[in-house]
């Protein structure tokens, strides 16, 4: 079997996001309390993005009710690391969200 090598460009790997080029996120899932209403939802939501998202210059990209799941990234060409992990767990377990589960950073754009 011939190996080809791949010898592209700076412009291109970086239009492939690959390489030094790369960037890592993580997923994310967590429950909120039975019986919570939508009032309680909306305000905790906000306060997750105010205090554990936004400061850390990450974006947040899914979907729940009183069960959430979604992507991680940063807001602008980087990677998340595992203190990022860290913070978003430690700040919903720290404000009531039970079952929280992180999957380990990959990479976001060819992810297998």
């Amino acid at each position: 079997m011939k190996v080809i090598a791949k010898n592209r460009s700076r412009r291109i790997r970086k239009k492939l996001r690959v390489d030094e080029f790369q960037e890592f996120g993580f997923d994310i899932a967590w429950q909120l309390a039975e019986g919570i209403n939508s009032e309680e939802v909306d305000a905790y939501i906000d306060q997750f993005f105010k205090e554990a998202i936004q400061p850390n210059n990450l974006s947040f990209g899914g979907e729940g009710d009183t069960l959430w799941h979604g992507l991680i990234c940063t807001q602008k060409l980087g990677s998340c690391t595992e203190e990022h992990r860290a913070s978003v767990e430690k700040w919903l377990t720290d404000n009531g969200a039970t079952s929280v589960t992180l999957s380990p950073l990959y990479d976001i754009w060819w992810a297998e």
